[in-house]
């Protein structure tokens, strides 16, 4: 049977969630508990932890691919559509990688 386009999909697999949902309890919870305070330091702080965050997400989007669907008499129809979910997963990957060093450089250049 042929997968239709809204089977070609890329899977989240439990690594990938729990590389961004562990790191990003425990650093947000620490950040909070350790500054509750708002001044200079702690938007500093706040900027490069937020860099730092989007950064661990945008690598594990792109590195989100769609499972091989099989061989198909297509022409490689159905392959190219599967690289292309996974091109899109590494653009929006490295767009947010992007804007986590955007983050970081206005932390240091505000510091």
């Amino acid at each position: 049977m042929y997968p239709e386009d809204k089977d070609i999909k890329g899977v989240w697999k439990k690594y990938q969630l729990a590389a961004i949902i562990l790191p990003t309890l425990i650093i947000w919870t620490l950040f909070f508990i350790q500054r509750h305070i708002i001044n200079h330091e702690n938007i500093i702080a706040f900027l490069i932890v937020l860099g730092l965050n989007f950064d661990i997400v945008g690598v594990v989007i792109a590195s989100i691919e769609a499972p091989f669907l099989g061989f198909f008499a297509d022409g490689g129809l159905l392959e190219g559509k599967r690289n292309l979910k996974k091109e899109v997963s590494f653009k929006r990957g490295l767009l947010l990688i992007c804007l986590g060093f955007f983050l970081h450089g206005i932390a240091v250049i505000y510091s």
